[in-house]
């Protein structure tokens, strides 16, 4: 099980902000943990929520970064990201999924 942080809020209330001035950067690799100043711990930092990628790209983007993490002999644990905590799930912009493409995306991705 992986530990999680999330930085939550709503549409531009500065969730991604947040995350950045935390770890003092602006880039976050997908194949490398990043830490932050006076921390012991090393993050997976997602440094946008799931109102920027949507669903589906949300997915895909947490799934690249732990099978990059992975494959360079990183656990990815803890986690750190974004979320908006009511965005309705969508596939794309326009996107309105039903619950059973909902579920086989989560149960798929996470």
């Amino acid at each position: 099980m992986r530990k999680v942080f999330l930085v939550t809020g709503f549409n531009n209330w500065g969730k991604t902000k947040i995350i950045k001035d935390l770890f003092k950067k602006n880039n976050f690799s997908h194949d490398q943990l990043h830490s932050f100043p006076g921390s012991a711990c090393n993050f997976m930092v997602m440094p946008f929520s799931n109102d920027d990628l949507h669903l589906r790209g949300y997915c895909n983007e947490y799934n690249e970064r732990i099978k990059k993490l992975k494959a360079a002999g990183l656990e990815p644990n803890p986690l750190i990201y974004g979320l908006l905590p009511d965005c309705k799930p969508r596939l794309f912009k326009n996107d309105v999924p039903t619950e059973i493409e909902i579920a086989a995306i989560y149960s798929a991705s996470w």
